[in-house]
């Protein structure tokens, strides 16, 4: 609520819309969906309910799957209106959970930044405020502050960290800990920043383009220091879809460092391979090898 009371404020009626999804899960979302009506009706912004039957039918990756459904409907509305942006209500304590979150996921370390204010038509401009600045700010104008009865429930991993470990890690901190992690996302930040720049810089020496493949050449590869290996195969492979670990990384570069001449292949996941054949490498689908 205090994201649409502050747009009202700066931007007119005629520019917003209000996008509210009911994942079907909750016994009081029928009345969060009624309240949001009636707020959109006194603010007289156009509202679009959208209703997912099927998520409550999910045994784990709950939140997940809902945050796409969400980002779909979200990117989905935004084109069919010609919109220019999709504004989200992320607070800075959903930075401190999110960056939390992809730390114990193992997620890369340049990519420890967290959430982006802006990013593509994605604008999270509420990520400096604290969730206590928002809600005193609705308070302060007589407003209603509303919050989803789920956020207390400690069986998902964000509500884990935000109720028990987040608490207990401010005070091994010394209440620095949002501190240390703003820290360590600008050096992430300035990582990634080198990779990026790095990989451009290399890319068409290492890589080549033959008829609709991209192939890499093994012995330009091995000649550079493994960060940057690593972020090259990454990005090949992310170009084809997949998104491997780092230990599949890690353990594909020590291959082709190991044998960058012999012919071999090295499986990462969802049914593909990499084949080294000539020192150079390959992507191939290995359901295309199976005899038929």
């Amino acid at each position: 609520m205090a994201l649409l009371h502050l747009f009202k404020e700066i931007i007119p009626s005629s520019y917003l819309h209000i996008l509210h999804c009911n994942h079907g899960v909750r016994t009081e979302a029928n009345n969060d969906a009624v309240f949001v009506e009636k707020q959109a009706k006194l603010l007289q912004i156009p509202i679009h309910l959208r209703i997912h039957l099927g998520l409550e039918q999910l045994t784990s990756g709950f939140q997940a799957a809902a945050r796409e459904w969400r980002r779909q409907e979200a990117k989905y509305l935004c084109k069919l209106l010609k919109l220019s942006f999709i504004v989200q209500g992320h607070h800075r304590g959903d930075q401190l959970e999110t960056r939390l979150h992809r730390m114990l996921r193992g997620t890369h370390l340049s990519n420890l930044q967290g959430m982006h204010v802006k990013q593509g038509h994605w604008l999270r401009p509420l990520l400096v405020f604290s969730k206590i600045e928002l809600r005193n700010y609705l308070l302060q104008h007589d407003k209603t502050w509303t919050e989803d009865s789920s956020n207390a429930e400690n069986k998902y991993t964000r509500n884990f960290l935000r109720h028990k470990a987040i608490p207990k890690l401010q005070q091994v901190a010394g209440g620095a800990l949002e501190q240390r992690l703003e820290e360590l996302s600008k050096q992430s930040s300035a990582l990634r920043e080198h990779l990026q720049a790095e990989r451009e810089s290399l890319w068409s020496k290492v890589c080549i383009q033959e008829a609709n493949y991209l192939k890499i050449c093994n012995l330009k590869l091995i000649q550079l220091s493994d960060l940057v290996c690593w972020e090259i195969l990454h990005h090949w492979l992310k170009m084809n879809n997949l998104n491997p670990n780092f230990e599949r990384i890690q353990g594909l570069a020590r291959q082709i460092k190991k044998s960058p001449s012999s012919p071999w292949c090295w499986e990462i996941g969802k049914g593909w391979q990499v084949r080294s054949k000539s020192g150079q490498l390959t992507l191939e689908h290995i359901s295309t090898l199976q005899p038929k």
